[in-house]
C-alpha cells in the first residue's frame, strides 16, 4: 500500500495501513458520539518505548485484526514482531495527543514540527525557545528516548493540525534498522521550516 503527497510515492507497510484504518475508523466513531475505540487506544499511553504487558499485547493484536491485520511474520518472545510493537507505540503517542490529530498527509515528524513552530508566534520570533521540543528528538540515542521526546511535542500538537501516525510506524521501524530517520526528519523540518517562512513573508 502506498499514500501519495506531493507527487511521491510512500510504501506502507500492512501493520502501518491496519493503524491508519484503525484511527480513521476511532475518529469517524467519535464524531458519531461512539468513543469505545477511542477508550481502547488511550490504554496505550502507558506503552512508550517499553516491552508491552501481556493484556495490552492482546488487546493491540485485537484492535490491529478490528482493522483488517493479519500477523504474516514470526514474533519476538512478547508475542508481537517489530513492526507490531511500533505500532504499539504509536498508538500510544496518539492517545497522548489533542484529538482529531490524525490523517495521511505523507509528512514526516520532521515537517510537522516545523508547522508547530509555525503555530506559535512566540516560537516564531524566537526560533531558539523552540530548542527544548527539537534538541531530545534530534540528540536520541535510543528508542525509549525518542519516543519519549516524541510524546512531549506532541502534547503540544493543535487540534488543527495533523500527524501521518502510519508513516510514524514504518519511520520507527527504520529507526529499529539504524536508518538515519532523523537526519531525514532534520532535513524535513528545515525545508518546511523555510516553506513557512516565506509564505509568512508574503
Amino acid at each position: 500500500m502506498s499514500a501519495e503527497r506531493s507527487g511521491s510515492t510512500t510504501w506502507r507497510s500492512p501493520v502501518a495501513d491496519a493503524v491508519g484504518r484503525l484511527l480513521r475508523s476511532a475518529q469517524e466513531g467519535e464524531a458519531a458520539g461512539d468513543v469505545s475505540k477511542r477508550v481502547r487506544i488511550s490504554k496505550f499511553a502507558r506503552f512508550a518505548g517499553k516491552d508491552a504487558p501481556v493484556d495490552l499485547t492482546v488487546d493491540l493484536l485485537g484492535l490491529l485484526a478490528s482493522a483488517g491485520y493479519k500477523p504474516y511474520a514470526s514474533a519476538s518472545a512478547d508475542g508481537l514482531t517489530r513492526r507490531e510493537r511500533n505500532a504499539g507505540i504509536v498508538l500510544s503517542l496518539y492517545a497522548a495527543a489533542p484529538r482529531g490529530s490524525y490523517a495521511e498527509t505523507g509528512a514526516s515528524m520532521g515537517a510537522v514540527l516545523a508547522d508547530l513552530r509555525a503555530s506559535d508566534p512566540m516560537w516564531n520570533r524566537e526560533p531558539t525557545a523552540f530548542e527544548g521540543v527539537l534538541t531530545p528528538i534530534r540528540k536520541a540515542d535510543s528508542k525509549e528516548a525518542l519516543v519519549w521526546a516524541l510524546k512531549n511535542a506532541i502534547r503540544r500538537i493543535p487540534d488543527s493540525m495533523k500527524i501521518d501516525y502510519p508513516l510514524l510506524v514504518d519511520d520507527l521501524t527504520r529507526f529499529d534498522k539504524g536508518e538515519k530517520v532523523i537526519v531525514r526528519w532534520a532535513r524535513d523540518y528545515y525545508a518546511q521550516d523555510y516553506k513557512n517562512h516565506v509564505k509568512e513573508t508574503k
